[in-house]
């Protein structure tokens, strides 16, 4: 499994495309919008883009995912059915913050906890996280003894591995979120897992704490370097 990170939209979201190796098909994880810079990445990738994988309803993570699905023919997974309102108010918020004409969709299959998703001949777990939005999900990726989790935004900054309870503003349920992260971290914590966190431009002010390369079964750690004020303490 490789992948590539494209950051997007003006919070400058981490895009994630994912592939596997041996067949070369890609999913798209979260293309929350500049859909050109997306394609670009397909091409160079030499990729045969298959599906389009979502964490959860935000316009920064699912603004273009209507019109790459069309465009690409291709369908749609997740988030979890609980996120539908999100998605439903997609063009409304478009116009509202600046992002334009944006669609609202239909996931071919909505995703919970439990589930699996594939990419080529890869299988991914889904995780359900509710807190920063109800039907927001995780995706677990395991490639030759390691693995990684794309988080969406569960974590908005490597600060709230150490302190889950800080909350993040855009949070639906900040408690419930705090809940998630802790669960969610304590119960990878001993299997040698990376978390790719979104980043948030707009708050950078700190480097990162760690960021690697992508390549083939070493995962990216990349950490939101997000202004500590930005996160709320209880």
């Amino acid at each position: 499994m490789r992948a590539a990170v494209i950051p997007v939209t003006p919070l400058q979201q981490n895009c994630s495309l994912v592939w596997c190796e041996e067949t070369m098909k890609a999913a798209f994880v979260d293309p929350g919008g500049d859909i050109d810079r997306l394609k670009a990445a397909v091409d160079e990738a030499e990729v045969t883009l298959e599906k389009i994988l979502v964490t959860h309803g935000h316009l920064d993570h699912a603004g273009a995912v209507a019109d790459l699905a069309e465009e690409y023919g291709i369908p749609i997974e997740g988030p979890h059915p609980e996120d539908k309102f999100w998605i439903d108010q997609l063009p409304t918020q478009g116009k509202e913050y600046g992002f334009g004409d944006l669609r609202a969709f239909t996931p071919d299959r909505w995703l919970d906890q439990g589930d699996t998703c594939t990419v080529g001949k890869q299988t991914f777990d889904v995780l359900h996280c509710p807190g920063h939005t109800p039907g927001h999900v995780s995706v677990r990726l395991r490639s030759n003894g390691e693995e990684a989790v794309l988080t969406g935004d569960a974590f908005h900054s490597p600060l709230q591995c150490r302190f889950p309870e800080w909350r993040f503003f855009s949070d639906d349920d900040p408690a419930q979120a705090a809940t998630t992260r802790r669960a969610l971290f304590e119960s990878l914590a001993e299997s040698g897992f990376s978390l790719q966190i979104q980043r948030w431009n707009p708050f950078l002010s700190t480097p990162p704490i760690s960021e690697k390369p992508w390549s083939s079964v070493k995962w990216l750690v990349s950490f939101a370097r997000c202004n500590p004020e930005h996160l709320t303490p209880p």
